[in-house]
């Protein structure tokens, strides 16, 4: 039996050392239907109330990020928050899949990516992750339109630029790609129809 995602937020929340954010973080994730995302005027709200940073909370919320993980395989559960440039806090976690190989396996970082992506972000300035990235996840962070500028935060070590992790990195810039992961892009593909099913398809290939 599959353990629904607000009794695994209720659980972690006890990880959180301020009873009084946690509590917070509890009536906005329960209001908002746990849909995994903190809008910026949200971030800076419980930022100024509870005198901590954005990547402070960001650190906070890796347990509950954690949470939305699916691991049937390995049982370990990895959270990531990505930030946006315009303060948005995307959640996301790992993600596997019986009855096939591990390395179709979707890595937290990768997910909270790509949720930023499909609320059409336009770029990533911090990663928050309760584990070190794989280097996997590297070089997907690599291909970001901000790549170069991208901040890395763990529990133990903040701060961190992404070419500390990647060194002499391999990246689009040396395929003289100019067109980055999360750079607006439309493929200006168009379809007759009415349908909102195919009318959303549509948008979502045109951004592909």
């Amino acid at each position: 039996m599959t353990t629904p995602i607000s009794d695994k937020i209720h659980h972690a929340l006890s990880q959180i050392d301020n009873a009084l954010l946690a509590q917070d973080i509890w009536l906005i994730l329960q209001e908002q239907k746990f849909v995994g995302f903190l809008p910026h005027f949200v971030v800076q709200h419980l930022c100024n109330k509870h005198q901590i940073t954005p990547q402070q909370l960001s650190l906070q919320l890796l347990p509950i990020a954690a949470c939305y993980a699916t691991t049937p395989i390995s049982h370990f559960n990895v959270g990531a928050i990505a930030t946006g440039v315009s303060g948005n806090f995307y959640f996301g976690a790992n993600q596997e899949f019986c009855q096939t190989d591990i390395q179709q396996t979707i890595h937290a970082e990768q997910s909270a990516i790509s949720h930023a992506w499909m609320c059409r972000e336009k770029q990533i300035t911090d990663i928050s992750v309760n584990y070190t990235p794989c280097g996997h996840c590297r070089q997907f962070m690599n291909e970001l339109n901000s790549a170069e500028k991208l901040q890395i935060h763990l529990p133990h070590s903040q701060n961190n630029p992404l070419h500390q992790y990647l060194p002499d990195a391999f990246g689009p810039k040396n395929l003289n790609i100019q067109l980055h992961l999360l750079d607006q892009h439309d493929n200006q593909l168009s379809l007759n129809s009415n349908d909102p099913v195919i009318l959303q398809a549509l948008a979502m290939a045109n951004q592909a």
